[in-house]
């Protein structure tokens, strides 16, 4: 809690297993942070930001001032703001000597720098980037990123590079004049934010700076691929196999080796089975009140469902009153005939209901169900539609799509009609 580990001129080091509470920038160190070092593994530990502000707190995985052969491999990084430095600075071409690798980590709402890269050498594969704020993985100023096998969920800026325009403003979020190198491959791309921008995602094989001098030969594959062997998690599968492996806490051990006197700093004294229950014991608190949350909004949502459906009901009674009297007045006919004719059908849907079987109905009542929600993610996509400023800015795409959400809210009372005779049968 509030205190990190700085790495200077250290070699062959394992940093596993930790839960990292992110400091304050100006009242302590990065998290994890390393200088000129080489064979450093930080694994299956956890890193939270205690406020979530760009400014208050500092890296949380930093590889700087040519550090080398550097594996930062089933992390977890909650709501981190500064996740995963590389390369000190834009003057600080020293760090050309870098290699790291990124591997089944869980970006979990966090901000940037996933990692960001300036002049070394990176390979980034099978991380979870899951809902990240600002951008994913970035390179400047002559860095090698390659970007393979990730997924990437509700991403606007799966990969930034330097001197690219990739913001609203026209500006990248890397700041500096000389771009990255970025292959990216095989990577899966979900829930795509609607103010992305094209290219999507962002890829440079042969810009110094973004539409100006060029390489001689665009770079290949063959230029980013790493010199060790490894074994790729279909990026398909990443979401389920990271979220249940990254992380402290993951490995199975119930106690730490060797009790921690951490001079009173923090509560935690090495006494790991404690410490662990009463996290357990919050996680599952926290668990409960959201499930109550959810059971809540369930009821709250199908009350208002129930709502709708009523006034829905009534509305098209009403019409059909209004429809009725009209045709009376013009042809003298009542509407009683019309009337009879819905009844005798209804009376007729209803008995071929009740001669099904119990399982038959009950396929029948699960498929119009899945076709009622399906029909209202339909409608909720055409509201969307309809609030884009670009829509309603066309007059004809606003009256189509107007035409979309009254047809669509008609076939969902003809659903929720026939759902009703089905479970009133």
């Amino acid at each position: 809690d509030r205190i990190g580990l700085f790495l200077v001129r250290s070699s062959n080091i394992v940093i596993r297993n930790i839960n990292f509470q992110q400091p304050k920038a100006n009242n302590g160190t990065d998290a994890v942070s390393m200088q000129e070092s080489e064979g450093v593994w930080v694994d299956h530990c956890t890193f939270t930001s205690l406020n979530q502000t760009k400014d208050y707190e500092d890296g949380s995985t930093d590889v700087t001032h040519g550090s080398n052969g550097v594996t930062v491999s089933w992390c977890r990084y909650i709501k981190t703001q500064k996740s995963c430095l590389v390369g000190h600075s834009n003057n600080q071409s020293s760090d050309t000597q870098i290699t790291a690798t990124f591997h089944h980590n869980w970006f979990d709402g966090s901000s940037s720098r996933h990692p960001r890269v300036r002049f070394g050498r990176a390979h980034v594969y099978n991380n979870l980037y899951d809902g990240c704020t600002t951008y994913g993985v970035g390179s400047a100023y002559g860095a090698k990123v390659l970007v393979e096998y990730n997924y990437f969920d509700g991403v606007q800026l799966p990969t930034d590079i330097c001197s690219y325009p990739a913001k609203e403003n026209n500006e990248s979020n890397l700041t500096g004049s000389v771009a990255g190198y970025l292959f990216a491959g095989e990577d899966i791309l979900v829930n795509r934010p609607a103010k992305a921008k094209e290219p999507y995602p962002l890829t440079n094989l042969k810009y110094k700076s973004y539409n100006g001098e060029t390489l001689s030969t665009p770079l290949t594959y063959a230029d980013f691929k790493p010199s060790y062997s490894y074994v790729v998690t279909p990026a398909a599968n990443v979401p389920e196999v990271v979220k249940a492996g990254a992380g402290y806490g993951k490995l199975g051990w119930a106690e730490a080796p060797v009790a921690v006197n951490n001079g009173g700093i923090t509560e935690y004294n090495g006494n790991y089975s404690y410490y662990r229950e009463r996290v357990e014991a919050e996680e599952a608190e926290a668990a409960e009140e959201r499930e109550e949350q959810e059971r809540l909004a369930k009821i709250e949502e199908k009350r208002a469902k129930e709502k709708e459906r009523a006034a829905r009901k009534k509305a098209g009674g009403a019409r059909a009153d209004g429809s009725a009297e009209t045709g009376a007045s013009a042809s003298g006919a009542t509407g009683s005939d019309a009337t009879a004719e819905q009844a005798r059908k209804d009376a007729a849907l209803r008995g071929s209901i009740q001669s099904m079987s119990d399982t038959k109905r009950q396929e029948m009542i699960d498929r119009a169900e899945a076709e009622i929600a399906m029909a209202e993610a339909e409608l909720k996509g055409i509201e969307y539609e309809m609030n884009d400023p670009a829509a309603q800015s066309d007059p004809a795409k606003s009256q189509q799509l107007a035409d979309a959400y009254a047809a669509k809210q008609v076939e969902i009372e003809e659903r929720y009609a026939k759902w009703e005779r089905l479970t009133e049968a």
